[in-house]
């Protein structure tokens, strides 16, 4: 997926945690577990992925909502790695 002309942006409730757009993005386009589900305005998508650029970070978390109609990512959770992200 090319994100030239895409926008991301943090929801207003979300939390950084420090981490940069890219870092995110990049996290997401390397991602070593996703799961997704399609809703009427956009794609919501779980993932952990590999963070390469943070020395103390070696895999993120993060919520996302991918909304093609506006070309935008909407970040709503983002953090290191932790063991209950994944628990049911």
């Amino acid at each position: 997926m090319g994100l030239d002309g895409w926008s991301v942006v943090f929801d207003r409730h979300a939390n950084r945690h420090g981490f940069s757009n890219e870092q995110i993005v990049d996290a997401y386009l390397d991602a070593d577990r996703i799961e997704s589900y399609t809703m009427e305005d956009g794609t919501m998508i779980k993932f952990t992925g590999p963070c390469p650029t943070d020395a103390l970070v070696d895999s993120l978390e993060a919520i996302i909502k991918i909304r093609p109609s506006t070309r935008t990512i909407v970040v709503y959770h983002a953090q290191s790695l932790t063991d209950v992200f994944w628990d049911e």
